[in-house]
């Protein structure tokens, strides 16, 4: 109601007024560099809706239809939110813009690289298309750089910082309770095809929810020590503990590791902000570990899983190696009574040493896109990608694209360290749930479906405003 009461008041004291086209861009900027996250957020829900309500259950082909109709709104409002920040900046010195978008303009080199690599790599269809399972095509790499990144670091007013945040975690909720529903109550249409023995909402494999959940787990901790406001802690710290139960039963052991290092993130932020250590800060970190311990008495248990990565740990450095006799699927727990040093994370090591052996024979320009898919698949036995976004990036473009990519990431927690003086409390929170994805993504793919969620909220942390100094 307070929205409506403030727009009557607007609309009565300015209906005589003619607005300029720099006050309508100036007003309506925001909005729009907004929209293309906000759109993407609500992707999961949507396509759950979707299924539930029309009965079906073809989920690996209508997932990539809504995501591609989702995209392709959020290009169109990207593309008018940029041009209405480049119209807003027209009288801003040149070096000052510079200065505003470093990490963009390192992202802008890297697609520059990537699109050099596929020529020269061919245009195949995957390039152009993308594969059947994975949906990314060069095309699909540019929207994340390009739209969701560029138009999320653009955004200057926090209430429309809020708005991705707010969506992501109530969509947790509803993801969090249908697939408890569908797993121990009764199955539900939209989540049949899917059959991993664990909890996996509506993305292809348990581990892609775990992606989703890290995201809320960390976006929810950090609401929960830089909000204001009880009812705002209350629904954070409450989202938080949900969705911590719910990834200790989804069981992606990569994801509890990220957690806990953005939750320790999450503690060093805060006292870099208020130039002390704030005990609240710490509250996340050990609740985490006691959900996890006690979720997993009843479901699956990290820490077992952790007494499993020291052994793994030992098998390597032992040099048991060999070659993987694991799962044809990375997300499935292996059976095999004769382990080796291949076998290692769930395969992760085998796929790790093949592509890294790879690289080495095209360090320049990569593969091109899922140019080693059939190669890492036939010789590992696991999966056609490394499960590292860092080595996928040089087995795909190149070691100089994962350094622009890795340089273009620390621009924005160098750009929000330097400017820590006007961070707000928002992209401060988007900050640390970026770094967690960034600690999952070595465990894990680049996927259609949540890869977006990371430039949209990294964005979010990079639009942080100048100083005096700079202007």
């Amino acid at each position: 109601m307070s929205y409506i009461k403030r727009f009557s008041e607007f609309y009565e004291k300015n209906k005589n007024r003619n607005f300029t086209a720099s006050e309508i861009s100036e007003a309506c900027s925001d909005v729009f560099s907004c929209l293309a996250g906000v759109i993407f957020c609500l992707l999961p829900a949507t396509v759950f809706i979707y299924l539930q309500a029309t009965g079906s259950w073809k989920l690996l082909t209508t997932f990539p239809v809504i995501a591609g109709i989702f995209n392709a709104f959020a290009v169109f409002f990207g593309i008018i939110g940029a041009v209405m920040y480049f119209f807003n900046s027209r009288k801003t010195p040149l070096k000052t813009v510079i200065s505003d978008n470093i990490p963009s303009l390192i992202f802008l080199a890297l697609c520059l690289w990537m699109l050099v690599s596929t020529a020269l790599n061919g245009f195949t269809t995957p390039a152009l298309r993308g594969g059947e399972y994975r949906n990314e095509s060069l095309f699909t790499f540019f929207v994340y750089f390009l739209v969701y990144f560029f138009c999320s670091s653009t955004i200057k007013k926090e209430k429309f910082k809020k708005v991705s945040i707010y969506i992501l975690l109530v969509s947790s909720w509803l993801a969090g309770v249908m697939s408890i529903v569908h797993a121990y109550i009764t199955p539900l249409v939209s989540m049949e095809e899917i059959a991993s023995g664990r909890i996996s909402f509506v993305f292809h494999q348990f581990n892609h929810y775990g992606y989703f959940l890290t995201l809320a787990i960390t976006l929810s901790a950090a609401l929960f020590v830089f909000g204001n406001g009880l009812k705002q802690k209350i629904f954070a710290g409450a989202t938080f503990c949900f969705n911590s139960a719910v990834l200790t039963v989804n069981g992606t052991f990569g994801c509890f590791i990220a957690v806990c290092f953005a939750l320790v993130f999450l503690a060093v932020v805060s006292a870099i902000l208020e130039k002390r250590l704030n005990v609240i800060s710490l509250v996340p970190f050990v609740l985490f570990l006691i959900i996890s311990f006690i979720t997993g008495h009843f479901f699956n248990s990290f820490f077992t899983d952790l007494a499993g990565l020291f052994d793994d740990i030992k098998m390597i450095l032992g040099k048991k190696s060999g070659s993987a006799s694991g799962a044809a699927l990375i997300g499935s727990d292996s059976s095999q009574n004769v382990r080796t040093a291949g076998d290692a994370g769930t395969g992760r090591w085998s796929l790790w040493t093949s592509t890294v052996s790879y690289i080495k024979e095209r360090p320049l320009f990569g593969w091109g896109i899922e140019g080693i898919g059939r190669r890492l698949e036939e010789e590992t036995g696991y999966s056609d990608r490394p499960h590292n976004e860092y080595l996928q990036y040089a087995a795909f473009f190149g070691i100089p694209a994962t350094v622009l990519y890795i340089s273009g990431v620390l621009s924005v927690f160098i750009k929000a360290l330097r400017r820590r003086a006007f961070l707000d409390k928002t992209s401060a929170v988007c900050l640390v749930a970026a770094f967690g994805y960034l600690v999952s993504a070595f465990f894990g793919n680049t996927m259609y479906y949540t890869a977006p969620m990371l430039f949209i909220f990294l964005g979010i942390g990079s639009s942080v405003m100048r100083s005096e100094k700079e202007l």
